[in-house]
């Protein structure tokens, strides 16, 4: 019998302390997910501490802390799930940014006891910022309040005025738990008749997982080899579908060609989005690793720059002076950054404030400058094609993440007439309108800049 299960991704954060650990073994334990040697050592006595069951390293089991992104897999009835399980301290905040750059969805708890914490808003702000669209707010040990409902909807209605029009495509869900008696999570409970929506459970059983440019044909090249019936083109269909005869578009260079073959795809000779495959085009290009192939209805940004918000988590500073190794859809690629323009301060909803030395757990928005062109997307519209990793060329070390939120090319792909220097000022004008009139005005921005545009081409 075929397991048709869907597969959800989802993060657990939240202020250290307000009972990840315990939530998320209670969770595992009452989904039947645990194994009994891990449950003989959780044991003390007739208890059980939760907690233990997913603090796998000595050191956290010392500290009582998570330290690391904690990994795990469990199935329901419906569906199967992996859970970040991410650190509440401030200083692994780059843990927690990786882990919801690859989630579908986050749970953040709050200790009702204590509070909303400046973590809190953090872990919100990155976790959005990072893709997330759906939250599973789950107000935690509503047994120190007595059950209390009221208490529940005062914190409910704090978190909704502290999170008020920062993201606001963002989805919430509201849940009041007691983690150590399981309510709400897996089954109800008897202790709060008075709350009537669905447990932890069954959101995650019913909340779809998000797409990655669902509209889009994305696939992306690996590796290229050489054969008799042309050159083989190995990679992965991020989204899309793509089959025999259909037109495509290889970015960079904006090559035409159809698609002649499919190899090892059966006799339908289709590919769908999340299959690794090979196929051969009908045109002889100069295609190597790194290259996209889409469909000419929504084709991807081909430029030698672009705009990121970055995530640092390098032993040593950030410096803007030197040259570092960006590696971003299979290619390497030397790179510079601009002076960033601010520096996010999530706990304060602020990202304007003074810009200090730029240290790991920093969040700042800059200029990537790379050596050549390449095609890629903006992490909203392809979250796989518009991340990258950024290294330092003589170690190898992994220092830091990105996604890229905006792209302007020096060339227009659209032949618009404008040159190097108008793009340049156009893309200051439009920075200099998000700065002054807010991301709220882009629309009249963007109509402004258009203005600009078509004026200047009837000068020619």
């Amino acid at each position: 019998m075929t397991n048709n299960k869907t597969i959800l991704r989802f993060l657990t954060s939240g202020n250290v302390d307000d009972g990840k650990s315990t939530f998320l073994g209670r969770l595992l334990y009452d989904s039947d997910a645990i194994y009994d040697d891990q449950l003989r050592d959780a044991r003390t006595g007739e208890e059980i501490d939760f907690s233990l069951l997913l603090d796998g390293l000595e050191d956290e089991r010392e500290q009582k802390i998570t330290i690391d992104v904690a990994y795990r897999y469990f199935n329901s009835n419906k569906r199967k799930f992996i859970v970040a399980d991410a650190p509440g301290h401030e200083e692994y905040t780059a843990n927690m940014a990786v882990a919801a750059a690859n989630s579908d969805l986050a749970i953040l708890l709050i200790d009702i006891s204590k509070g909303i914490k400046a973590q809190t808003i953090r872990h919100f702000y990155i976790a959005s910022l990072y893709g997330i669209k759906d939250f599973i707010i789950a107000i935690n040990k509503l047994d120190l309040v007595k059950f209390s409902e009221a208490e529940f909807l005062k914190l409910k209605t704090e978190f909704h005025n502290e999170t008020l029009g920062l993201f606001p495509e963002v989805n919430f869900n509201y849940v009041p738990i007691a983690s150590k008696s399981g309510d709400n999570i897996v089954r109800k409970g008897s202790n709060m008749p008075w709350y009537d929506g669905k447990t932890i459970i069954e959101l995650l059983e019913s909340i779809e997982p998000k797409t990655d440019a669902a509209d889009s044909t994305r696939y992306l090249v690996q590796y290229v080899s050489k054969t008799d019936e042309g050159r083989i083109l190995r990679g992965k269909l991020l989204a899309g579908e793509l089959q025999v005869g259909d037109e495509v578009i290889v970015s960079p260079g904006n090559k035409r060609a159809k698609v002649k073959n499919i190899i090892d795809e059966g006799d339908d000779k289709i590919i769908r989005a999340g299959q690794s495959s090979a196929l051969i085009l009908d045109q002889e290009y100069d295609i190597s690793r790194g290259y996209i192939i889409a469909k000419d209805d929504n084709l991807p940004q081909v430029a030698d720059h672009f705009f990121s918000y970055i995530t640092w988590f390098g032993k040593e500073n950030f410096d803007p002076n030197k040259q570092y190794l960006v590696k971003l859809n299979h290619n390497w690629l030397r790179a510079r950054f601009a002076k960033p323009d601010f520096l996010i301060d999530a706990a304060r909803h602020n990202d304007n404030y003074e810009l200090s030395d730029l240290k790991a757990n920093n969040i700042f928005y800059t200029k990537v400058e790379i050596e050549r062109e390449v095609a890629f997307d903006l992490f909203y519209q392809g979250q796989v094609s518009g991340a990258f990793l950024i290294s330092d060329p003589y170690s190898n070390e992994s220092l830091g993440c990105g996604i890229i939120s905006d792209a302007k090319q020096t060339a227009r792909a659209d032949n618009s007439g404008i040159d190097g220097d108008l793009a340049a000022f156009v893309q200051e004008v439009k920075q200099l309108g998000e700065k002054h009139f807010g991301v709220d005005k882009q629309e009249l921005i963007n109509n402004l800049l258009t203005n600009f545009e078509v004026t200047n081409e009837n000068r020619k």
